[in-house]
């Protein structure tokens, strides 16, 4: 199997070769030229992986490629509508995460009145978001209100007073007179995200505004994968990034989001594509791949053991092999053409661990 040491070619001519090359080295049966003892010796094939590095692990078996993002979730992930995640699993090709989410508004009747300096009625009530407080009364300054947009203006200013989750609603102003209207829109991109407007109990204006229940105003909610975009959580990022990366899981981690190959073996691989825009939010970034077992009973003892490797057929131009980063739990192989698929062999001599 592709990436697994296969035990069976141990009696390959290459093979034998290293094999004399170890026994060259020996001063006395077991004892590795310079004094250290040898307990263990394994020998195998395995297959690169198309990068570099192609990771051996003496525990266990085939690992898969896995990023567990560096950002903790917090409060909430902030997000923005179409905002990405790009990611390479396995070398398929990119495919792209999208994050979606809509502002829930109100919009007015057509032909609203615009000039209320010198009206009565001043008041109406508003929700946002489903506020948990109800709705709250909104309190025009009529003095303020003398044009379409002057009145918009002080609506905005008026409801952002509020404070919460109102400080972010704007107001704006659209049209001219017959044609014209309001629209009031919530500070939030989401499911969540939402606007409604009642009549106040006296002194009621949403007849003028033509809004709330008066004069044909209609509610439009908003829509995404979190119910505030702005404070995604574990779970709204997963389902967006299982459902558009379908080659890979992604899972919490903790506080964390982690994104699995489903593949295991030297040709797992992630490679989250530099021009992501959601990439540092989430904490996601970079490659990682899968890593070969050797399926041995234990570690090494230390770092010191001898590795020794060979293409299988020789080494053409290009291939030059070598190993690196050597760890009580495994070590790297590197390759001059990263790209290489070839068939590796090796001889691993030292200290077998506790």
């Amino acid at each position: 199997m592709t990436g697994n040491f296969d035990f069976s070619k141990a009696r390959n001519p290459e093979i034998t070769a290293i094999l004399a090359a170890i026994d060259a080295c020996l001063d006395s049966p077991g004892v590795v030229q310079g004094g250290a003892a040898i307990d263990v010796m394994k020998t195998g094939v395995v297959t690169l992986g198309g990068h570099n590095p192609t990771s051996i692990v003496f525990l266990g078996s085939d690992g898969e490629a896995s990023i567990k993002g560096i950002v903790a979730v917090g409060a909430g992930f902030v997000l923005a509508n179409g905002l990405t995640l790009i990611a390479d699993v396995d070398g398929i090709g990119d495919k792209t995460a999208t994050f979606v989410a809509t502002v829930g508004s109100h919009k007015s009747g057509l032909n609203p009145s615009i000039d209320l300096h010198l009206g009565e009625d001043y008041k109406f009530n508003i929700q946002v978001d489903d506020d948990v407080g109800g709705p709250q009364l909104v309190e025009l300054t009529l003095g303020s209100c003398t044009d379409g947009t002057a009145t918009a203006a002080e609506m905005e200013a008026t409801i952002q007073a509020l404070g919460g989750v109102y400080a972010g609603v704007t107001v704006s102003y659209t049209g001219t007179p017959v044609t014209d209207y309001y629209t009031i829109s919530s500070g939030t991109l989401g499911s969540g995200s939402k606007i409604r407007v009642t009549r106040a109990v006296d002194h009621n204006i949403t007849e003028e505004l033509k809004i709330g229940p008066d004069g044909g105003a209609a509610d439009t909610d908003g829509t995404g994968d979190a119910v505030n975009i702005a404070l995604a959580t574990i779970d709204e990022v997963i389902v967006r990034l299982n459902t558009d990366l379908t080659d890979s899981i992604a899972a919490a981690d903790g506080n964390y989001v982690r994104i699995t190959s489903k593949t295991t073996g030297a040709a797992s691989s992630i490679a989250v594509n530099a021009a992501s825009t959601a990439d540092l939010i989430l904490g996601i970034t970079g490659a990682a791949y899968g890593k070969v077992g050797m399926s041995m009973a234990n570690d090494m003892a230390d770092a010191n053991y001898v590795v020794m490797a060979q293409v299988v057929g020789g080494c053409p131009c290009g291939l030059g092999i070598s190993i690196d980063n050597r760890a009580t739990t495994g070590f790297d192989i590197m390759c001059e053409n990263e790209a290489s698929v070839a068939d590796i062999m090796v001889l691993i001599a030292g200290l077998e661990g506790a």
